[in-house]
């Protein structure tokens, strides 16, 4: 255990080094197909607001199409799939409530108690107490590296270095709570609702067009190399912000190949042919880990514009806590429609 966490906090170091309730005041959420895609609706839980786009059912074409710029940007190192955005026609028969904006460190820490940075700067502490290396200690002592956590702290930005598996602990902790609309629950999306309220009716590489501007998303290009409050950046034709940039986030299905044909409300399974990869060389003391992988999507700060597209597809093991973000959804809660 101690030894994934240094590989852990070693990785969230590879990315900061080289920078060197109660329901609102709005209609309570239904199932009602006559809604407006992008509507908006806001609950308040634990004294701190929510707001959430309503994405319609509908069906969509899934994935990038061969020519799309950036779509052969894969790399053997990656370890993803050489066709792994084939497009492929998906219908979602139930509409949904996408949170507006990415959750932020505010959200999380009013549910939780506690900042994962803070959680990650104490599990560094707790590495040098043993017998760390010394590249690694220097590393986490310098004064350098401890102010550069504390550039990716705000309430107002997004919660990071969160497991999809702490992301679930606390979706799970809003539902325990109660505070979702009646016959609604909060959920993780999946990767298909995800691209669906990304895109919003758009086929192009991003909601924005075929390219992707420095004004329009933090990313690379835009130069900023740290994450920035959600909702900075123009929104999409549903309201929804930060779908392009900032940082990764979870999505509830794990990473394999795409069907071939058209399907309905899919839920991705484990790949049949990806069942390791390498992070790092064996040199620096990288180790092979085991899947099954699960998905993450949008890009972040760091990312290119390549990997921010709406169709880009990238993964980690689900009890990976560095450096991903999230938002969740509301969804039409079956369990509750079945009662008597």
């Amino acid at each position: 255990m101690q030894a994934m966490s240094k590989i852990f906090v070693f990785l969230f170091l590879i990315c900061v080094l080289s920078l060197s309730m109660t329901v609102g005041q709005t209609p309570p959420p239904t199932e009602n197909g006559e809604r407006k895609a992008g509507e908006r609706m806001t609950l308040k839980i634990k004294d701190v607001e929510y707001a959430f786009r309503w994405c319609p059912p509908g069906t969509f074409m899934m994935g990038s199409p061969k020519d799309e710029k950036g779509r052969d940007n894969y790399k053997p190192n990656l370890h993803r799939f050489p066709e792994g955005e084939v497009q492929h026609q998906v219908t979602l028969s139930h509409g949904f409530w996408m949170q507006e904006t990415q959750t932020t460190q505010g959200m999380w820490t009013s549910v939780m108690g506690d900042n994962p940075l803070d959680v990650m700067k104490g599990n560094a502490a707790e590495i040098l107490k043993g017998n760390a290396d010394a590249t690694l200690t220097e590393a986490l002592n310098n004064p350098a590296t401890q102010l550069l956590f504390d550039r990716f702290k705000g309430i107002k930005f997004p919660v990071v270095s969160v497991s999809s598996e702490y992301c679930l602990e606390y979706i799970k902790t809003l539902n325990d709570l109660g505070v979702a609309p009646a016959g609604f629950k909060f959920s993780l999306p999946t990767e298909a609702q995800w691209e669906y309220a990304c895109r919003a009716g758009t086929t192009t590489a991003f909601h924005f067009g075929d390219t992707l501007k420095p004004n329009q998303a933090n990313f690379m290009a835009s130069g900023i190399f740290k994450l920035r409050e959600v909702g900075s950046y123009p929104a999409n034709a549903w309201g929804l912000h930060d779908m392009h940039g900032n940082v990764f986030e979870w999505c509830l299905d794990w990473y394999g190949e795409y069907p071939s044909g058209a399907v309905t409300d899919p839920i991705g399974t484990p790949s049949d042919t990806l069942k390791e990869i390498q992070y790092g060389s064996p040199e620096m003391g990288g180790v092979t880990v085991s899947g099954p992988f699960r998905v993450m999507r949008g890009g972040g700060f760091d990312a290119t514009a390549e990997h921010c597209r709406s169709a880009f597809r990238s993964f980690n093991m689900p009890d990976h806590p560095c450096p991903v973000g999230f938002r969740f959804i509301l969804i039409c809660d079956e369990e509750e429609k079945t009662k008597p």
